[in-house]
């Protein structure tokens, strides 16, 4: 299987994780795991659009930024 590190999640969506994978009894990466398998699952226009729906969220260097703050 693939690691797949998501950055920059705000803090009341992980909180919303949190709860939602404790309520189903099982880790956030588990609860994660699965709500990625399910919705690679869904038709291929739905990733689009969601893919499609954080372009021009961030900044056009966000990665960089991010990466040099984890260096340090």
């Amino acid at each position: 299987m693939a690691n797949i590190l998501v950055r920059a999640v705000p803090e009341p969506d992980a909180a919303r994780i949190a709860a939602l994978a404790a309520r189903a009894g099982v880790s956030q990466a588990e609860y994660l795991r699965r709500v990625i398998h399910e919705a690679a699952q869904r038709d291929a226009p739905c990733m689009r659009e969601l893919a499609g729906s954080a372009t021009g969220m961030f900044p056009p260097d966000i990665l960089s930024t991010l990466d040099e703050e984890w260096a340090t």
